[in-house]
């Protein structure tokens, strides 16, 4: 299930090494999507022909850092990382603010 990374002042606990979590997203700063696009565009167009050269290519935009986003399931707290992985606190300021701002779309 992941270790604990942090937990909320409500109790919930974020974990790591788990996927597709509706709590968590990576934040793509719209000032760093060019570049970004530029590292998928060039391991779909410029890969190389061998296998190895194929996971090369996507390891690279893989290896791109994005800042993490967590929204607390219980009480809808969203915590947003800086570009230096400081997490800031932001608390809905209604109650029926969704808890689920992060999740696919259904």
């Amino acid at each position: 299930m992941g270790s604990l990374v942090f937990r909320c002042d409500c109790g919930f606990g974020f974990r790591s090494s788990t996927d597709n979590r509706p709590y968590a997203a990576h934040v793509l700063p719209d000032e760093s999507y060019d570049e970004f696009s530029g590292l998928v565009d060039e391991a779909i167009e410029k890969s190389g022909p061998t296998p190895r050269d194929k996971g090369e290519a996507c390891m690279a935009w893989r290896r791109y850092r994005m800042p993490m986003a967590w929204q607390c399931p219980s009480c809808g707290t969203l915590f947003v990382e800086d570009a230096n992985g400081q997490r800031h606190r932001f608390t809905p300021a209604a109650a029926e603010v969704s808890k689920r701002l992060l999740a696919r779309p259904d």
